[in-house]
């Protein structure tokens, strides 16, 4: 900006406010960004009309949309009556625009559709006199301030006079979803407008056909004033007249998905060709889930038969899984079928919805072995079919969540509770640390009231033992000295049929609780004095000493006290047996914030996905 250009803006900017503080606020902030003698006047344009005669070449507004209870007492120079603040000051911009003057305001809903008699009234002053542009914006872009639905109007009085049109823009999504926390999403189609817009203006000014290549997910139309004042309350919704969509109230019918795709079944291609080294990639139904293969196929092929990244592919046998491919370039092959040629639907909002369709046609299909799903059947699924810039908006938002849910569970797979062993500390036996007492044994006679009983059930993954689900025996004729748990004692899966349960760990904290462990389990007690259990407990889930356990590779399928005893640990000081547990203790909290995100995303999902099919009008 020249000199010139930044001396007319301070000479001639120009603001009102009811709020004493605010006044300061602004002239405050005006005066630090430059302006010698900032003309912010504490002023009430709805009730004081000292100034109705000031007119301005440029207003930019976002007024209140709130009226204070009782309404408005307004002067008597408004063309409009009215006791709704919203209607009163949208008139008074209009009125107060110099002759060739121009406006942005944005309003509510009500300003664009509400029909009591000032609303039409406002409405048909702005379409004869200075409306130029309607753009809609997505329902809840206030948010958490306000989720009242708004648009805005824009106002040139010279652009009015050279043209007999008036533009109506939809904007579907502004970057962010539409939640409290207004987090961010790809789908932002407010560059898009701003073109369109900016076309617009200037075809208008220049006496140009209107004539912009369409992108996006913006839809627009330029739509006659004499048939805007024609229709009954002279809406300005832009819903009404952008893109096609006249009337559109936010409920869809369903449409088959066969007459949305094509369906192309995979190719049987001979089993004794396939490998893991050697070919070209070959996708099987047990590589729809992970969206990934190591399986490779020799011989020739069809490029017809060649799947690539975002493909939709759906497994036709077992679990009916749907999932747009990630594994690259790959071969379909038989009992695996691909969604293909796209017509009214988009290919992203068609993989969302009929994965429930999906299911509940797995759960209602009966086998004696294998269930099976035909393309036919596939073809006959319905699914609800919005317009297509909604249907952009329902994938952008559902997008959005599936990235927070992936990345929670790919942080959760690939964190491992990590010992960091100095070479520096001293090793010994953990026959020199502990004393070890094997479970009791017990039958189903044996339930009742008295102990609770720790079994191999209960390890999983946990590093501390549950306690919240334990059976309950009668301890009479049981129990031996040591066999009640204390706080700190570790139990190791002693037998087991899987190997892979054999050996693991759990810290046992009863706090009070009287608890024992079954026979399949060796109970261990640490010498408190030396050793911080936590950290043994975090300690021996390491590869490394769970190697130590299955004995150099020997077949393990019992551990017994004896080779426990006998396996070599790192003693450090107590001191840092703490400052490592407290360090992984901050690791688990950070990883169960995360987990934690897990439920709440699975349920922002769910809520669109009913929301979609709540909003079906038309079920055949």
């Amino acid at each position: 900006m020249s000199h010139a250009q930044r001396q007319k803006v301070y000479g001639n900017l120009a603001g009102y406010d009811v709020d004493d503080q605010m006044v300061k606020l602004s002239k405050v902030n005006l005066f630090l960004h430059g302006f010698p003698d900032p003309a912010i006047h504490i002023y009430d344009t709805l009730s004081n009309d000292a100034r109705w005669n000031e007119k301005a070449d440029l207003i930019l507004a976002n007024p209140p949309f709130m009226t204070p209870k009782g309404g408005v007492t307004p002067h008597t120079k408004f063309r409009i009556a009215a006791k709704k603040a919203e209607v009163l000051f949208t008139d008074y911009i209009a009125e107060h625009l110099t002759a060739d003057g121009r406006g942005g305001v944005i309003v509510p809903n009500g300003i664009v559709a509400t029909t009591q008699n000032a609303y039409v009234r406002l409405r048909r002053f702005l379409v004869e006199d200075s409306l130029v542009a309607v753009v809609s914006l997505p329902a809840g872009v206030f948010k958490p301030y306000s989720g009242v639905k708004t648009s805005i109007l824009l106002l040139d009085k010279k652009l009015a006079r050279q043209t007999k049109e008036i533009l109506f823009l939809k904007i579907t999504a502004d970057g962010f979803d539409l939640g409290d926390k207004r987090n961010p999403i790809e789908a932002n189609d407010l560059p898009e407008a701003e073109r369109v817009v900016r076309d617009w203006f200037n075809a208008v000014g220049h006496a140009k056909p209107f004539e912009p290549e369409a992108r996006g997910g913006v839809t627009w139309q330029a739509v006659e004033r004499k048939q805007v004042l024609e229709l009954a309350g002279v809406p300005l919704n832009a819903e009404r007249f952008a893109g096609g969509e006249a009337g559109y109230n936010g409920h869809h019918d369903t449409a088959k998905l066969g007459d949305l795709l094509e369906i192309q079944s995979g190719f049987p291609f001979k089993s004794e060709l396939f490998n893991d080294t050697d070919g070209f990639p070959l996708i099987r139904i047990r590589n729809i889930n992970p969206s990934s293969t190591t399986t490779k196929y020799r011989g020739d092929y069809a490029p017809e038969y060649v799947v690539n990244n975002g493909d939709l592919l759906i497994g036709m046998d077992g679990e009916f899984n749907a999932t747009l491919w990630q594994g690259g370039a790959a071969l379909l092959n038989q009992r695996v079928c691909r969604l293909h040629n796209f017509k009214g639907g988009l290919k992203e909002y068609v993989f969302y919805m009929m994965r429930r369709c999906l299911k509940e046609i797995e759960d209602s299909t009966s086998a004696v072995t294998v269930k099976h799903i035909s393309g036919k059947q596939i073809s006959a699924v319905e699914i609800p079919l919005p317009p297509l810039e909604e249907q952009r908006r329902i994938v952008a938002e559902l997008e959005g969540y599936q990235k927070v849910l992936d990345g929670a569970r790919q942080i959760l797979a690939g964190y491992i509770p990590r010992v960091e062993v100095s070479a520096d500390w001293p090793t010994v036996e953990i026959g020199e640390l502990a004393e070890f007492k094997n479970g009791v044994n017990y039958s189903k006679e044996s339930a009742g009231k008295g102990i609770k009983v720790l079994g191999v059930r209960h390890f999983q993954s946990h590093v501390v033992a549950p306690l919240d689900d334990l059976d309950e025996i009668n301890p009479e004729g049981i129990l031996s000295d040591g066999h009640v748990l204390e706080d700190g004692d570790l139990i190791f899966v002693r037998s087991n049929g899987s190997k892979e349960l054999v050996g693991r760990c759990l810290l046992v904290q009863p706090n009070g609780i009287r608890v024992t462990h079954s026979a399949f389990t060796i109970r261990m007690r640490l010498d408190r004095k030396r050793c911080k259990p936590k950290f043994y407990a975090l300690l021996l889930r390491l590869p490394e000493f769970r190697a130590q356990m299955m004995g150099g590779g020997a077949n393990i399928n019992n551990l017994s006290q004896d080779i426990l005893k006998a396996i070599e640990i790192p003693l450090p000081p107590l001191e840092e047996q703490r400052r490592i547990v407290s360090e992984l203790d901050a690791e688990a909290a950070q990883m169960e914030a995360v987990r934690s995100l897990i439920p709440v995303f699975e349920a922002k999902v769910q809520r669109v996905l009913d929301r979609v099919w709540g909003n079906v009008s038309k079920i055949t």
